[in-house]
């Protein structure tokens, strides 16, 4: 007999699902102000690597094949940023991936409602998706949610998302500066039941060194217990701001034009319209890291933990910057005793002390007698002699004067620290602010050469030297 044609197998084959992501850099909140009327928080340094490249190394080496970052605020920044970059791999490989990264831009959205509506309507999204935004550093793997999260769709088409949670403490949670979260799960399936975001939870969400807490009661529907002998209630919850989705989630959106936040419009609307059969579900994690930055407390906690190896294989002697986002030289950190990263072309440091968690970038030169911990401090940035620097991040070209003080303080690009001078916890100095010698910028102080109200298209002031700035307060 004459061997069989191997066509028939060939038409028997289903098409394989591409798997997608979609990315939302744009946080449609205001709690980086001053900065990000200037640059997206996406390409904020964050231990001196832009944000969005932790998200994307990690969904690539999760084996996503297409991203789709969704730009609002500077779109052309971040355009221009990604267009210049080389392909994402996983950490630590040295090589590319075939992850095909596109920009979705539309520059009047002002919420993520908005966007996956934008998104529905261009119709890329074709089967299960994972949703994130721009700023997740995580290490999580993607592979059990995705199979989980099949496993349940092939049963019931009307489970729709998978939102991935970690365990936390409340000090854990409190570190990251947002409100306490009670989840009601079943706990044989993880089906989400309820989910309450209390009130006044975390607070200081806006600065880097804020405390406060809140209370709220929250009552517990007695249907809950009809199909099931028990409900966990959990407030040792974090939310990710990851999640795998069906592509109901964005015709649910279209339909719905008061959806506008995730987590508080989309998530708690679909459980209270509990006769459309839509489903929730948790996956969670307890010995891998997931965060998101979303405030600057998140930002201090979030660095602090990159340079503490939580995060691992995403940490700074990994090298995640390429050429095009370090102006032309990628990152080369090496890691020393102490959590101390300092990389190639670094003046070794004579009378300093480095205490630990610290990066410094190349270029950078420091004064004797400089006092440095639990800081990232960018590239050709200066700092004079005796200078203190605790719980800070200071980004590229900036100059820091002869004892200037520096605790708890984030300084942008460009900006200039003057002799003396003392930032106080919680201070934004914004790009190319002049801070003149011996000033002292009060708690949660906001410096800045833009006008508020020139927003976005404010140009920037050519001046060398700022006698006055305009400060904000968290609000």
């Amino acid at each position: 007999m004459g061997a069989k044609s191997r066509g028939g197998a060939s038409e028997r084959m289903e098409a394989r699902s591409v798997l997608s992501a979609v990315l939302l850099a744009d946080s449609f909140t205001q709690r980086f102000l001053p900065v990000t009327l200037e640059k997206p928080k996406a390409l904020l340094p964050l231990v001196n690597v832009p944000m969005i490249e932790y998200t994307l190394h990690w969904l690539a080496s999760n084996g996503v094949e297409e991203a789709y970052v969704f730009c609002s605020s500077h779109a052309d920044q971040i355009k221009a940023y990604l267009d210049a970059s080389c392909t994402w791999g996983s950490a630590g490989d040295g090589g590319g991936s075939n992850m095909q990264v596109t920009c979705v831009v539309a520059t009047n959205c002002k919420s993520a409602g908005e966007a996956l509506r934008l998104v529905d309507q261009k119709d890329i999204i074709k089967s299960d998706f994972v949703l994130v935004t721009g700023a997740v550093v995580s290490n999580v793997a993607l592979a059990p949610v995705l199979e989980a999260h099949a496993q349940r769709r092939a049963q019931d088409r009307n489970n729709i998302m998978t939102m991935v949670m970690r365990t936390a403490s409340a000090a854990q949670a409190a570190r990251m500066g947002e409100p306490e979260v009670l989840a009601c799960l079943d706990p044989a399936t993880k089906r989400l039941l309820k989910y309450v975001e209390l009130a006044g939870a975390g607070g200081g969400a806006d600065g880097l060194a804020k405390g406060g807490k809140g209370a709220a009661s929250v009552k517990i529907d007695a249907s809950f217990f009809s199909e099931r002998d028990g409900v966990q209630v959990r407030t040792d919850l974090v939310d990710t701001h990851i999640a795998v989705c069906g592509p109901e989630v964005l015709l649910l959106f279209s339909d719905n034009f008061d959806y506008q936040s995730l987590q508080r419009d989309f998530v708690t609307g679909v459980l209270s319209e509990e006769e459309l059969g839509n489903k929730l579900y948790v996956h969670e994690v307890s010995r891998e890291y997931a965060a998101c930055v979303s405030n600057l407390r998140s930002y201090d906690a979030i660095s602090r933990d990159v340079l503490s190896r939580w995060t691992f294989p995403f940490v700074p002697d990994t090298n995640l910057l390429p050429p095009s986002g370090g102006g032309g030289a990628a990152s080369t950190f090496r890691y020393s005793r102490g959590h101390v990263y300092l990389e190639a072309q670094v003046p070794a440091p004579r009378g300093n002390s480095l205490v630990s968690d610290v990066a410094v970038g190349a270029l950078s030169t420091i004064g004797d007698g400089c006092h440095i911990a639990q800081s990232t401090i960018g590239r050709h940035v200066r700092i004079g002699k005796g200078a203190t620097i605790i719980g800070s991040y200071v980004h590229d070209n900036v100059v820091v004067g002869d004892g200037a003080s520096l605790v708890g303080a984030f300084v942008c690009e460009g900006a200039v620290v003057g002799p003396g001078a003392a930032l106080l916890p919680g201070c934004i100095v914004s790009f190319g602010v002049v801070v003149g010698a011996k000033a002292v910028l009060p708690h949660h102080a906001r410096a800045t050469l833009v006008s508020p109200s020139a927003a976005l298209h404010a140009p920037r002031t050519d001046a060398a030297v700022v006698v006055v700035v305009r400060l904000f307060r968290p609000g």
